[in-house]
């Protein structure tokens, strides 16, 4: 694998193609986290405790909504609940976000094809 450290990017190639792309995180002394919830999903359905003991966890929610999600569900249940419910969320917007890209593509291959509203 090759990284090419572009100014706000790291791009990762496998050969000749690009594998993934992060953006960079740049903050003023603190250390900054570009976590990708992707890329964690399938581990924290099978242990969805992690979770809560996890270092990054306010990193690891793809918006400012989902962390005050995670703040209510756990004060309002106990904390195996709040973790399952949080998890399923993750899930949630993985697999809804990962359908809306799906539905982009293929409405850019079709473009004479109607949509479901």
């Amino acid at each position: 694998m090759i990284w090419a450290n572009v100014d706000n990017r790291l791009e990762c190639f496998l050969g000749p193609d690009l594998v993934m792309r992060l953006t960079r995180v740049r903050t003023d002394g603190a250390r900054g986290h570009a976590i990708d919830y992707h890329h964690l999903i399938g581990t924290l359905r099978r242990k969805p405790q992690a979770l809560r003991y996890l270092v990054y966890r306010e990193a690891l929610f793809p918006r400012a909504a989902y962390a005050r999600a995670w703040t209510a569900l756990d004060a309002a249940l106990p904390p195996r609940d709040a973790c399952r419910a949080m998890v399923g969320l993750l899930v949630l917007a993985s697999t809804r976000e990962a359908v809306e890209n799906r539905i982009g593509r293929s409405s850019r291959r079709h473009p004479g094809r109607r949509q479901a509203a």
